[in-house]
């Protein structure tokens, strides 16, 4: 029969405080009356059925309806499978979308919870269904219609693919260990840092001995992970697998302690909530801090721009959104992470067009340490996957397989220079344009990396000014190509102590050739002798600059010099500023230089007059 129950009445037939605990077995009695059998009298029946009996005829159910309890007590009317096929797929509609989420939890055994806190009733689906099924099976199976298998199948399969052959024997040992503790136990076993301290594992030895084992082989795996190649629709998953084994393969490991690497790790996990906004933005002060310290840690400062510079340059070539931004050099990703947050202040307003600034950045760096760094700079400012920042060397491509695909709207660098570029590298450029001077190449690159109407903000030496040869057929090149509109000359002890040599902004845009350049000296702050770290620039000194750029005249610090003088000057650019106003104790080289030209002209006066008074002195004798 049926019941047709509008004022859910029939709800306290599964409270067992209505009526008691369910009997194992009803039949009716021989004189007409009902007879219920308590479980301990009931016959006893196969494993898993349950025998009723009419009138000594054993009988067969038809149909069967399990009712259950979902987790805000409500009883569930439809069947289990149905009722746990729909809570699943409110949170994931698809396979696709469940397996991604999967494959993307650091533990299993969160995501299980999650769905257990759904209302989803693990337990009773392994009993309905009468196999040895892991979690993540039971749900491919009842909610995705996927043929299961069961935990012993699934770690043979693992087995029989060998995957464990790039680790040691005793790794691979703790791993086929850990396989078996998975199909006898599950999921939740294995993922217990406690499954260490327990055999089979425990007898392979104490956990910290079977934790430096995949110390001493962490980075060659991360080096050989398996990926696919790129495509357009790759995910999530397979795009972090790609940036984790670029950014490793040419790292080395200097912690050989697997337990201290776990703790490090640990304590980031514990202290730092990388979804909090005020946390995030604190590490990444932090994390700036230390790129900035670079600065005056020997060579490693030429990984690093100063902060004030970057800020100018990004400030007055304005990129936005809808833009490709590169940096051929990127080294720890200073003119990028100003670019970044640049565009997002002035353009980015909802998700979609935070996916398309994070799409436009693109950096490569030749070495592995500023590539790491440069890497965690850009995740810690915002890019969850910024697989565009690529381990390379720039100039390693020939100029000839540029097209149009590779062109960029922005470029913003500031490459090398003193550097120089291992054998053949120079055969990848123009016959003309052919030297193993590092930034005279990565010159010539961006010129041709540009669109037309691109725009370009580069660090150059003074030496690339006034340089002769090469350099000249460089610069004519570029100010027939481009329009250099101008040239900020900072002073000396920017880069120090990293070097002293003087450098230049170049401000340039691709597409109608040069009539003027306007140039700029930057002067040192009032008070200023130099730059040092407790006295670095700052990018309130680029105020006055920032005034005159669109509204130009000369004055003291500023001036213009036609193409036809540069031309005439053999495209030299190495400009002295004829506004300068005299005054001051002057720039200590220029001094040095003018003190070791009167000194000499001083000393061939003194051998001049030493030779007459020694003619005179003959004549006289």
């Amino acid at each position: 029969f049926t019941i047709m129950d509008f004022k859910k009445a029939t709800e306290l037939f599964a409270d067992p405080d209505f009526d008691g605990e369910p009997v194992i077995a009803y039949a009716p009695g021989g004189s007409g009356e009902s007879v219920i059998l308590e479980a301990s009298e009931a016959d006893p029946s196969p494993k898993g059925a349950t025998r009723y009996v009419v009138s000594d005829v054993v009988v067969e159910v038809m149909a069967e309806r399990v009712q259950y309890l979902d987790r805000d007590g409500r009883l569930i009317t439809e069947s289990l499978t149905d009722y746990t096929r729909k809570t699943v797929q409110r949170e994931y509609a698809t396979l696709d979308a469940f397996l991604r989420r999967w494959s993307e939890a650091d533990r299993k055994a969160e995501v299980i919870e999650e769905l257990r806190e759904q209302g989803v009733l693990f337990e009773e689906l392994r009993e309905q269904g009468g196999q040895d099924l892991d979690a993540f099976d039971l749900i491919c199976r009842v909610v995705y219609g996927q043929p299961p298998l069961t935990r012993r199948e699934r770690a043979e399969n693992v087995k029989k693919r060998d995957v464990f052959t790039r680790y040691g024997a005793q790794a691979r040992a703790v791993l086929d260990a850990l396989l078996d503790k998975y199909a006898d136990e599950g999921l939740a076993s294995v993922e217990d840092l406690g499954v260490l301290r327990v055999q089979p594992l425990s007898d392979l030895g104490t956990p910290m001995e079977l934790v430096r084992h995949f110390g001493e082989t962490l980075f060659p795996a991360l080096k050989g992970m398996e990926v696919e190649p790129p495509s357009a629709e790759e995910g999530v998953r397979m795009s972090r697998r790609r940036l984790v084994r670029g950014v490793f393969e040419d790292a080395y490991q200097y912690m050989k302690s697997g337990t201290l690497l776990r703790q490090v790790v640990n304590k980031i996990e514990a202290d730092i909530d990388f979804n909090d906004a005020t946390n995030r933005h604190l590490f990444g002060n932090i994390y700036e801090q230390l790129l900035k310290d670079l600065q005056s840690a020997g060579n490693a400062g030429e990984y690093y721009t100063p902060r004030a510079v970057t800020q100018f340059a990004v400030d007055m070539i304005d990129p936005r959104l809808g833009e490709t931004i590169l940096d051929p050099a990127c080294g720890t990703g200073g003119f990028l992470t100003c670019a970044i947050e640049h565009i997002r202040r002035r353009d980015v307003k909802t998700a979609a067009q935070e996916a398309q600034l994070q799409a436009s950045i693109q950096g490569v760096e030749k070495k592995p340490l500023p590539h790491l760094l440069c890497v965690t700079n850009m995740i810690v400012h915002g890019l969850d996957v910024p697989t565009d920042i690529r381990h390379d060397n720039t100039l390693a491509r020939p100029l000839r397989d540029i097209g149009m695909g590779d062109r960029v709207d922005v470029v913003l660098t500031n490459p090398p220079f003193g550097g120089m570029e291992e054998d053949g590298i120079e055969h990848n450029f123009p016959h003309e344009f052919r030297t193993r001077e590092t930034a005279d190449l990565f010159l010539v690159l961006i010129v041709e990396l540009l669109k037309l109407g691109g725009r370009a903000a580069v660090v150059l030496p003074d030496g690339t000014l006034f340089g002769e040869g090469v350099k000249t057929r460089l610069k004519e090149r570029l100010l027939t190509e481009c329009e250099l509109h101008t040239i900020v000359r900072l002073p000396n002890g920017v880069f120090a102590p990293y070097t002293g040599i003087k450098t230049n902004v170049l401000f340039f845009e691709k597409g109608r050739p040069t009539t003027e350049v306007w140039y700029y000296e930057h002067p040192y702050p009032e008070g200023y002798k130099s730059y040092s770290k407790t006295k670095p620039m700052r990018i309130e000194e680029f105020a006055p600059e920032k005034a005159w750029w669109d509204h130009r005249a000369e004055n003291e610090f500023a001036w213009k010099v036609g193409i036809d003088e540069i031309r005439e000057r053999g495209f030299n650019l190495d400009m002295a500023n004829p506004n300068a106003v005299a005054g001051g104790h002057g720039d200590p080289d220029e001094l040095l230089a003018l003190y070791e030209k009167e000194r000499a002209a001083a000393a061939k006066v003194r051998a001049q007059l030493k030779r007459a008074l020694a003619e005179a002195l003959e004549r006289t004798a």
